[in-house]
């Protein structure tokens, strides 16, 4: 978390923002049936668009990570090239012209979370520890996040990250 802690404050702050998508593995599919949009209570006709969560490249499918590209304010996106281009342009699964109309939303950070020192359940910064074994610290650490990055407490309040 004081990776991505850092990253926030050396750019722009993410307490203005209502949706932050935090991407890690660029090699994920998640194309879907537009029917399954109605199992979340949302209407798969006015999502299946171009400009919305229409699949680029497979025009009868939803694109569950182009959706999240589209209606969240800011993404995170793991790389070890720095560029935003770069970062779009070796981007696979047909999202190159999305991520290029919103590039703006883009924050590039480094890979390199090492399991030796990255570990919620002995890294100093968290304000709770967890583990595989003892998850109640890590709903502490979502509060804690959801109050630095000025993020309301309620429930419908969603934060979502990708591995």
């Amino acid at each position: 978390m004081h990776i991505l802690k850092n990253l926030l404050e050396e750019n722009d702050n993410l307490s203005h923002y209502r949706n932050a998508l935090l991407q890690l593995n660029r090699d994920l599919e998640c194309l879907e049936q537009p029917d399954k949009l109605a199992l979340c209570g949302l209407d798969p006709s006015r999502l299946l668009r171009p400009d919305r969560l229409q699949d680029n490249i497979k025009a009868h499918l939803v694109n569950i990570l182009k959706g999240g590209v589209v209606y969240s304010n800011k993404v995170v996106m793991m790389s070890s090239v720095h560029s935003k281009g770069r970062v779009i342009r070796s981007l696979s699964h047909g999202l190159e012209s999305t991520l290029a109309i919103h590039k703006e939303k883009f924050l590039i950070a480094p890979y390199g979370l090492d399991d030796t020192i990255w570990d919620p359940s002995k890294d100093i910064f968290l304000p709770e520890k967890y583990s595989v074994d003892n998850i109640k610290g890590k709903a502490i650490c979502k509060v804690a996040l959801r109050q630095h990055l000025g993020l309301s407490g309620h429930s419908s309040t969603v934060v979502v990250s990708g591995a």
